[in-house]
Formats: structure tokens, sequence, C-alpha cells
């Protein structure tokens, strides 16, 4: 949704709408993990911001920007089966 209001704002000619378009994309990567995709699209934001004269909303993006490297925590471990939980009772059969 936010590539389309960019892609759309681009086309009518607003560089603030789709900086700021471009700021909540950055947001929203890197919330899903995609780093190196939010920070490329919000460096491009806040070049916009900045030339457009909007120093506040270009300061924002510094702390993404800044961020250090951070990667998704690796998925946890499967469950452990304890002793305690294995069937006592013999099965049929046996």
């Amino acid at each position: 949704m936010f590539r389309e209001v960019i892609a759309r704002a681009a086309k009518h000619e607003r560089p603030l709408l789709v900086a700021i378009a471009q700021r909540d994309l950055a947001y929203l990567l890197a919330r899903e993990g995609n780093i190196a995709a939010a920070r490329e699209v919000a460096e491009t934001a806040r070049a916009t911001l900045e030339r457009l004269g909007a120093k506040a909303e270009a300061e924002k993006l510094d702390a993404l920007l800044n961020a250090p490297r951070v990667e998704p925590p690796p998925p946890p471990p499967p469950p452990r089966r304890s002793e305690s939980s294995a069937p006592d009772a013999p099965r049929p059969g046996a």
C-alpha cells in the first residue's frame, strides 16, 4: 500500500507526500526485519525531507538510520519431550 501511495504522489509531483510515505514504509520494513531495505528507503526519504526544508521530519529518521544492525532472533528450538511425559502404560500387544 505504501508503494502505491509513493507512486501516486510521485505521479502528481507531491514530494513531501512521497517522503512521508517512504518514511512510513521504512519503519514498516524495519519492524519486519528487512533492515537493509528500510535504511535505503529512509535515506531517500531523509534526502527529500532535507531538500524540502522539513528538518524536524528528516531528523526523526536518524534513529532508524543510526540504529545498530539488528538481525531477527533465531526461531525457538522445538519442545523437548521430558521423560516424565513418556507413557508408562504398556502398549497393547507388547
